[in-house]
């Protein structure tokens, strides 16, 4: 009898070191899937609701370091509950992944595909101890979905911001006093007419993206700073060129008199 429940036991043991779904026990109860044969391979995370995996709330991790949908709050798809790590936990079978907590201070959560033979960290995705995602490099802080090398839901306090610009607006000048510019030969400056043109025909300045785009592509810090101080520089420009026009009218205006 003794030797049955001995090998009983090991058979057990050995199912569950070897199997290749993860569930977390507790009232709060979550499995991590990786199923064979789909082509995708994929990490799946899903809650158990009413005593079933629901599925349709799942997240799922792709060995490209991408999530297939952005996580949610509570069980309707996001990562709750409690899991304990004390070493690595590694699913295996035609779609191994490993779940890794790094010995380290930081605290974090990774998840890395096997591909050809070996765990891909370049593909990983982890959850900082700060509750911020990593998503093939891209940070996510306060969004779970980080398009950017730096995603934020919300707004951002600091005392500076740094932009590396290539081209600085100055083209305008050097463009007008020289007839060339070193910064960007192709530039030319519209006259005032064909700015009032192109302003009653589309509704917003030349080169300038139209209220539609930005709402669509949002508005990047960087083009859109160099292009107000180019209308800036041709702005000035139209005034020194008005302002000569004026005076001359009013030296000839003193000679008649």
């Amino acid at each position: 009898m003794k030797t049955k429940i001995c090998l009983i036991t090991i058979l057990l043991i050995t199912f569950i070191s070897n199997a290749q779904d993860l569930i977390s026990g507790g009232s709060n109860s979550w499995i991590f899937h990786t199923p064979d044969g789909d082509g995708r391979s994929s990490l799946h995370i899903a809650p158990k609701i009413n005593g079933a995996w629901a599925w349709g709330n799942q997240f799922e991790i792709r060995s490209d370091g991408t999530l297939a949908r952005p996580l949610k709050v509570t069980n309707e798809g996001t990562f709750e509950g409690h899991l304990y790590l004390k070493n690595d936990i590694q699913f295996y079978g035609g779609n191994d992944w490993v779940i890794h907590t790094p010995g380290t201070s930081q605290g974090n959560l990774h998840f890395a595909p096997r591909i050809n033979g070996s765990w891909n960290w370049d593909k990983q995705i982890y959850f900082t101890s700060a509750a911020n995602l990593i998503v093939d490099g891209k940070i996510g802080v306060g969004s779970r979905n980080p398009d950017e090398m730096l995603t934020v839901k919300g707004s951002i306090h600091c005392e500076e911001v740094k932009i590396d610009l290539e081209v600085p607006a100055d083209y305008v000048f050097q463009k007008y006093y020289t007839g060339n510019s070193i910064l960007k030969e192709e530039y030319k400056m519209p006259t005032l007419k064909e700015v009032e043109e192109y302003t009653k025909k589309h509704h917003h300045l030349p080169e300038v993206p139209s209220a539609r785009k930005i709402k669509e592509d949002g508005l990047r810090l960087k083009e859109m700073t160099n292009l107000l101080l180019q209308k800036i520089e041709e702005l000035t420009l139209y005034t020194i060129e008005q302002e000569k026009r004026i005076k001359a009218l009013e030296e000839k205006l003193s000679e008649k008199e």
